[in-house]
């Protein structure tokens, strides 16, 4: 469901398996990036790999990155895997790779509305390994 005037971001789930796909659509800055956080730890909740799909969101600020800087490494310390897709060219693939997220989490970029499919796709071979 998309990010009502209410609220900056919405979540939608997709569970596989082991592996859960998170479509995160809005914005993520100061305001709300502790809820997403909890959120998304309370989704792969035993879950093996988290794809997160951030091919719909417009926004990401350094709260954000934190945040997935910090359930990457939560997610490592458990044997479990944390994906990132994203709009290759989009000012959230900027902010990852000035960010260098890239450098420490697994991250893929495709052409505009093909991210969200190749998240869609990890999500569901991981299911599948």
């Amino acid at each position: 469901m998309p990010a009502s005037d209410d609220e900056l971001a919405a979540i939608e789930y997709e569970r596989l398996g082991d592996t859960v796909r998170a479509v995160v659509r809005g914005e993520v800055d100061m305001s709300n990036a502790d809820e997403i956080g909890v959120q998304l730890r309370a989704a792969c909740n035993g879950a093996g790999t988290l794809v997160l799909d951030l091919s719909e969101l417009a926004f990401l600020d350094s709260h954000g990155v934190a945040t997935i800087f910090e359930l990457h490494r939560e997610m490592a310390g458990r044997n479990r895997d944390l994906e990132v897709f994203a709009d290759a060219g989009s000012i959230v693939a900027r902010v990852l790779d000035l960010t260098g997220l890239t450098q420490v989490v697994p991250t893929t970029y495709a052409a505009p509305d093909a991210a969200s499919e190749a998240a869609h796709e990890a999500a569901h071979e991981a299911a599948h390994e």
